[in-house]
């Protein structure tokens, strides 16, 4: 029989759900570079596709962000790097949300055998930069220094 208890329900969601975005992110833009190359229509639905998912799965991720961080008992030090991971959250999915508009005005404005443009992948670009940075400062800080998560070291 499986059991649950309130503390285990109540684990932090946010590194849970961090991983869509950034899959769908990457496969979004690794889409868009091979419609852009080879002018494919799959490509380019795809990527667009998943940005939108992308994008929607930013915002339920930073939500479970902020009440992860509400909910944590850390010390000043540690919240000083939930704070910097949180502003840098919110630039990010403000990047992201921009892309998404402007990807959608690209498919409303072309059909969708169309490529995006240069200047649109790099943009990409430079936001899949800052959500790489993000992954690794999160997932470097949640690992480092949130209670329990690492298994104890073993006695050798």
């Amino acid at each position: 029989m499986i059991s649950f208890t309130a503390e285990a329900l109540m684990s932090p969601l946010h590194p849970v759900l961090a991983h869509f975005p950034i899959a769908l992110f990457t496969v979004s833009l690794a889409a868009d570079v091979i419609g852009r190359l080879r002018s494919s229509v799959t490509a380019n639905t795809l990527g667009f596709w998943c940005l939108v998912l992308a994008a929607l799965g930013a915002v339920g991720t930073v939500a479970a962000g902020f009440s992860d961080m509400v909910r944590a008992d850390l010390a000043e030090a540690t919240h000083r790097f939930v704070h910097l991971h949180r502003d840098i959250g919110l630039v990010l999915l403000a990047g992201l949300l921009l892309l998404a508009g402007w990807r959608g005005w690209v498919w409303r404005r072309r059909p969708p055998a169309d490529r995006v443009g240069w200047t649109y992948l790099l943009s990409a670009s430079a936001v899949f930069a800052v959500l790489v940075f993000q992954g690794w400062f999160g997932g470097s800080w949640f690992t480092a220094w949130v209670p329990g998560f690492l298994p104890p070291a073993r006695a050798s």
